[in-house]
């Protein structure tokens, strides 16, 4: 297992309530994600192995069945007000639909934690994001797979024979043999890496930071800087092939698949990078749709996206306690609208960007 470099967090959940339930989905829930919430949502997705509304309704049900309030730390990320790193200029805008059942679900954690049922369709995604890399916990009737069952699947589909992207394959195959020549038994591989990375750590200064604060490096720095390195290796290895293959950007874009997910059949990597291609056709047809609003109708569509999109006021200063404050009222200007929300501010000649 020492050749087995990236971790990952995979689930069985074709025996979840939620991919059992034949209960009819009527009822049609909206919310909006920035650019980081999104490969969130997509690393979740394959987490999961569903697609994207099965994968929110999972998370949702898993909120509810969680301890109360046991999203809490995570509501700041959430809100429409949000001006965390990652959690603003949110313009991806998804759309589930929920059986009855489900859907008060969701009414209930709206209620528990004081937010809209867009916010809080945000806060499920990211606590279950959150939640399945920090415990070992399995998910409601879908077991965890061991990293041991991961590298054996992967095993088994990785050199295969006659495939239409045999190119990309080759390579893939070539980058991890080389790895698993560099690998050693797994608990030694571990403590050698931690200790490497533990090592990096102190180099860059980081270290005497948190080793003042706390006496020692926490693990979570120590995994959030493997990850971090994993992720550059993937990026080094892109690179390299692109230029020796001549890939174009779908081949470059399976490649960096295969070496993300290397568990995945060939037939599921390119499904991802299909459902990543349809996702991005999708975002740029909306993001096409949202420049051609004017202030007016982007107002009456999405308030938030116009606080972030249009003007350059900080949403924390808005003061809009409600819904219903939200709405532009009848025959209600933009420049009045903008008063209202930032009422200390009426002396401002030019709100608007």
């Amino acid at each position: 297992m020492g050749w087995w470099k990236i971790k990952k967090f995979v689930f069985n959940t074709s025996n979840h309530p939620v991919i059992l339930s034949q209960e009819k989905c009527s009822y049609k829930v909206e919310s909006l994600l920035s650019h980081q919430e999104h490969q969130t949502l997509l690393g979740l997705i394959n987490s999961l192995q569903c697609n994207q509304r099965d994968a929110l309704r999972i998370a949702i049900y898993e909120l509810d069945k969680s301890g109360h309030k046991a999203a809490t730390s995570l509501i700041r990320d959430a809100s429409k007000l949000s001006k965390e790193k990652g959690h603003t200029a949110r313009n991806k805008k998804i759309e589930i639909r929920l059986p009855k059942n489900e859907y008060l679900r969701l009414e209930d954690q709206v209620e528990i934690y004081e937010l809209s049922p867009k916010e809080t369709v945000r806060l499920a995604l990211l606590w279950l994001a959150k939640t399945i890399k920090q415990t070992n916990q399995d998910l409601a009737n879908s077991p965890r797979l061991s990293q041991e069952e991961l590298a054996r699947e992967w095993s088994k589909t990785y050199d295969r024979k006659g495939s239409k992207l045999n190119a990309l394959t080759e390579a893939s195959k070539k980058v991890w043999t080389e790895a698993e020549r560099e690998g050693e038994a797994r608990d030694k591989d571990l403590y050698t890496k931690r200790g490497e990375a533990m090592a990096e750590i102190n180099e860059e200064g980081i270290g005497r930071v948190w080793d003042n604060l706390y006496g020692e490096i926490p693990s979570s720095v120590v995994n959030a800087h493997q990850h971090i390195k994993g992720e550059e290796w993937i990026e080094t290895r892109v690179r390299e092939e692109a230029e020796n293959q001549e890939f174009n950007r779908r081949e470059q874009a399976l490649f960096r698949i295969s070496l993300e997910y290397p568990s995945l059949t060939e037939e599921e990597q390119s499904a991802i990078w299909e459902n990543d291609e349809s996702e991005r056709q999708e975002s740029k047809a909306w993001e096409e749709k949202i420049d051609n609003f004017s202030d007016e109708e982007l107002i009456d569509y999405d308030p938030e996206l116009f606080f972030g999109l249009r003007t350059d006021k900080s949403s924390l200063a808005i003061r809009f306690q409600t819904e219903e404050d939200y709405k532009r009222r009848e025959e209600e200007s933009v420049e009045e609208y903008i008063t209202r929300a930032f009422p200390e501010d009426e002396s401002s000649s030019n709100p608007l960007q």
